[in-house]
């Protein structure tokens, strides 16, 4: 797989990742299931993604040089970086998920923004670590 399909599947994952909860939240968002406190709600989920999703549009958006496209990417680093990044979209989805089952949201925020925000900057070093490669 070279450099630039390795990005460009990245990107689609987390663009994927992104609008699923995103979905989820604006349906919550307007049928008032936060009451008046939706931005908690946005302030937790934009938190969750748009760090690694803007080193990938930074990546996406630059013009390398197509000796760097072309060149193999390193299979370990995207391998990393596709299941770390799958394993916070898991641990994002749970947390959405949970308040149907009788928990309050709010608490659930609370309570997992620090592991998340590490599981983050996980994913971020991961995914930069393929998009930064060589360059």
């Amino acid at each position: 797989m070279t450099r630039q399909k390795a990005i460009r599947t990245l990107f689609v994952m987390w663009l994927v990742i992104a609008a699923v909860p995103t979905l989820i939240i604006t349906i919550q968002s307007l049928s008032r299931g936060y009451g008046d406190d939706s931005e908690l709600a946005w302030q937790w989920l934009l938190g969750q993604y748009t760090p690694v999703i803007s080193v990938l549009l930074a990546a996406v958006f630059s013009e390398p040089s197509t000796r760097w496209k072309n060149a193999p990417t390193n299979l370990w680093r995207f391998r990393w970086a596709v299941g770390i990044s799958a394993f916070q979209a898991f641990a994002i989805l749970m947390v959405l998920c949970l308040p149907l089952a009788g928990f309050s949201p709010f608490l659930l925020f609370e309570k997992t923004q620090t592991a998340l925000s590490l599981f983050q900057a996980v994913a971020v070093a991961s995914v930069g670590a393929v998009v930064f490669d060589g360059r």
